[in-house]
């Protein structure tokens, strides 16, 4: 029996290490934008969960969005000049309910 879990314990090991996933602990750059957040590589993929900020090239906040496995969930909201231009929810990647646009200047 002892042996038995020692060979279940070395596959599992074995297998979580095969994954290949790679967690970001700082901003990664994405398109034109870098972000930072709970972001993960995993298989050549890029997986959002959680609130994932983007910034652009100056390092001034664009965006902050909510995902759940790569697909928009809850509120987003967008800036320029570091002021709020757009709320919108989302709902698995769906507009959902109130979407609110602000004047910038």
């Amino acid at each position: 029996m002892e042996k038995l879990i020692h060979i279940i314990v070395v596959v599992a090991i074995l297998i979580s290490g095969s994954c290949k996933e790679k967690k970001i602990e700082s901003k990664l750059q994405y398109g034109e934008y870098y972000v930072s957040g709970d972001i993960q590589i995993k298989n050549n993929d890029t997986i959002f969960n959680g609130r994932i900020k983007y910034y652009d090239s100056s390092d001034k906040l664009v965006a902050d969005i909510n995902f759940k496995d790569n697909l928009k969930l809850g509120k987003t909201t967008r800036y320029y000049n570091g002021k709020i231009t757009q709320e919108t929810n989302y709902y698995f990647d769906y507009e959902n309910g109130l979407k609110s646009d602000y004047d910038t200047e």
